[in-house]
């Protein structure tokens, strides 16, 4: 899998576009690391899509309503500008209510939702049919198991269709969804990983001043953490090795808290053990378990 800046990711995008214009269906992939400007990347192209002349349906998959069945093709639909008589017909059509199958990743589709999601499947080819619709989720990782039965519904009768999806997804060596994952990869499909910043994209953002490769080495090309530091910079603080600014502090925060709720133990642990050796390993009566290089563990 390649991966790629921002500014050629957008491009992709646009040609793959392009492409779904002249009846021929796209699915895009995007996966990035924590932060990685997904978001931006997927906002400045529907900007682009509107500008011309697409219908563009939306959604932010959330941890939080993975249990709310249809919830994702709820936003999609919700305040899209579609002609009233079709937002009627959807409002009837789209009920979010509690999910039995809470782990987004159903081999099958239900009874209960089978009818509502081919009969909205159907309305997304009609008005395809009228103008270029792009269909944009983001966080797809999150997904309740009806929205992502939708989205493969769709994804095998779109071939012919003014259809483009484009799912961003955390970049993972095993992905959250794997039935997911393999059935959408089965078909013709584009991938797309975002790369860090560079350090010569990082010097960009603050001409005129030497600081692209310490932020760098400081935030690993993370955009957001960049982002955090422009703004400390405006305000007089100068992020360093040693000093980083309240912006750059809070930065961190929202990184830790928007991944796996593990990764804010792991964040604790090594601010308590700080840089110095990793953990050794003993042998015990029970197996192994870590020690300190200082000694045993007393945890």
């Amino acid at each position: 899998m390649v991966r790629t800046d921002h500014g050629d990711a957008l491009a992709e995008l646009i040609a793959l576009f392009d492409e779904s214009r002249a009846w021929q269906g796209r699915l895009a992939l995007i996966a990035g690391g924590l932060a990685s400007g997904k978001t931006q990347l997927l906002n400045q192209f529907y900007e682009h899509a509107r500008g011309e002349g697409a219908l563009v349906l939306t959604a932010a998959a959330s941890r939080a309503e993975r249990a709310l069945r249809a919830g994702v093709i709820d936003q999609l639909f919700h305040g899209a500008g579609l002609p009233p008589a079709v937002a009627d017909r959807m409002s009837r059509l789209i009920s979010p209510e509690a999910d039995e199958e809470t782990g987004g990743d159903a081999r099958t589709l239900r009874q209960g939702c089978a009818m509502m999601v081919h009969e909205v499947c159907g309305v997304v080819l009609e008005l395809s049919r009228e103008q270029p619709v792009v269909i944009g989720v983001d966080d797809v990782q999150f997904a309740d198991s009806s929205s992502l039965q939708f989205i493969l519904y769709l994804r095998r009768r779109m071939a012919s269709a003014r259809v483009l999806i484009a799912l961003t997804e955390w970049d993972r060596q095993q992905p959250t969804l794997p039935l997911f994952h393999a059935d959408i990869t089965r078909r013709k499909h584009h991938s797309i990983t975002l790369a860090p910043l560079s350090a010569a994209a990082i010097a960009r953002l603050v001409p005129g001043r030497d600081l692209g490769q310490a932020w760098h080495r400081i935030s690993g090309g993370n955009p957001l953490l960049v982002q955090a530091m422009v703004e400390d910079l405006a305000a007089g603080v100068v992020a360093d090795d040693t000093t980083a600014g309240p912006c750059y502090g809070r930065a961190v925060l929202a990184c830790l808290h928007r991944w796996e709720p593990n990764l804010l133990d792991v964040a604790r642990a090594v601010a308590v053990l700080g840089e110095g050796s990793p953990p050794t390993w003993s042998r015990g009566s029970r197996g192994r378990r870590p020690t300190s290089p200082n000694g045993p563990s007393r945890t």
